[in-house]
């Protein structure tokens, strides 16, 4: 019995890490999401309250999410610095746990878009 119920338990484990990929993560399948906007829109204007940088939401460029409750997203935001405006939009990695209450965990400037390393949550 006791077998058994250590054979389920690895089974039910296996079977989430392979449907959420190596880190736990699976890819937004559409960046025109309206409730991932919504996100990615949090993250800049959170971001805004706390910095004396003012940016402005462009796109997002893509993203990444657990399943599972909490949810957490690691997005790529384009964004532009309306402080300058003769500078061309950046991108931004948002990470955010998204439950009954949204946090912003960590907002970044990021140079390129390489594969995303592990994140620890």
């Amino acid at each position: 019995m006791r077998s058994g119920c250590v054979m389920a338990l690895l089974a039910l484990l296996l079977s989430h890490v392979y449907s959420q990929g190596l880190y736990g993560f699976a890819p937004i399948p559409s960046t025109h999401y309206p409730y991932v906007i919504e996100f990615a829109k949090f993250a800049v204007s959170e971001y805004n309250k706390k910095t004396t940088d003012k940016l402005a939401f462009e796109r997002l460029v893509k993203g990444k999410y657990t399943s599972g409750t909490p949810i957490y997203y690691v997005l790529v935001i384009a964004a532009k610095n309306e402080s300058l405006p003769n500078i061309p939009s950046s991108n931004y990695e948002a990470t955010l746990t998204v439950g009954p209450i949204k946090t912003l965990d960590s907002f970044r400037k990021i140079y390129g878009l390489h594969a995303y390393p592990p994140i620890k949550i």
